[in-house]
């Protein structure tokens, strides 16, 4: 396990706190490497396979039926898409 995977997994950090943790480590990587850091990077569209997606739309709804805002359930579905590869 990297530093970084078992500093996170041991540590219970909130959303924010975790990105912020990525943020550093790309922008150290970034400037170690002598490479401009890139804020924002493109993002891919993956396509899952269709049962997947059937449960993505479900659990999204499920969390759009409890009050969270697009931001959040959009940031829970890229986690879960996350996982999925």
């Amino acid at each position: 396990m990297k530093y970084h995977e078992m500093y996170l997994a041991e540590n219970n950090l909130s959303i924010s706190g975790h990105k912020a943790v990525l943020t550093f480590i790309n922008r150290f990587n970034a400037f170690y490497s002598d490479e401009e850091y890139v804020i924002q990077r493109a993002e891919s569209i993956e396509l899952l396979p269709e049962e997947y997606e059937l449960a993505l739309n479900t659990f999204d709804a499920k969390f759009y039926e409890k009050g969270n805002k697009q931001t959040t359930v959009k940031e829970k579905n890229h986690f879960c898409k996350g996982f999925s590869q």
